[in-house]
């Protein structure tokens, strides 16, 4: 007689089949705390406040789908991490998020999309459930680049 999954199971079980794995990355421990708040029904959710963080995890797993990476970030910011990234062969797809000017983001999605990434969306702070995961939608529509 087959017997049924107990809730935890199935939970793995769902997780694996259905939702993607997102990084966010943000150096604000509130927003990341908010936003894996907000995702975590939907979406398996890592987070990190920095980008030695963000760079260490990425390492260390493959089964990353996308990242949520804050454009303005103190110490290690999303344009050295992106140069990091291209330079060991990692190309996630990404939903930059910021809360300054509209202007930086352009430079900066112009910069991931000149090494290669994909930028799936580029999102004003506070990013709502609704935009991050219409944007995510975009990774199968997206060829991802092998540079």
């Amino acid at each position: 007689m087959l017997k049924n999954p107990t809730t935890d199971e199935m939970e793995d079980i769902l997780k694996q089949a259905v939702w993607p794995t997102i990084l966010i990355i943000d150096d604000v421990p509130f927003v990341t705390a908010a936003l894996e708040r907000n995702l975590r029904n939907d979406l398996i959710i890592l987070t990190a406040n920095n980008g030695i963080d963000a760079r260490k995890i990425i390492a260390e797993r493959s089964d990353i789908d996308a990242l949520l990476l804050d454009v303005t970030m103190p110490d290690y910011d999303s344009v050295e991490m992106l140069t990091d990234l291209a330079k060991s062969g990692r190309f996630p797809p990404i939903i930059l998020f910021s809360g300054y000017c509209q202007d930086l983001m352009r430079i900066v999605s112009d910069f991931a999309e000149s090494l290669g990434f994909a930028i799936l969306n580029t999102l004003e702070k506070p990013a709502s459930k609704d935009a991050i995961l219409t944007s995510l939608r975009l990774i199968n529509k997206q060829p991802l680049s092998t540079k």
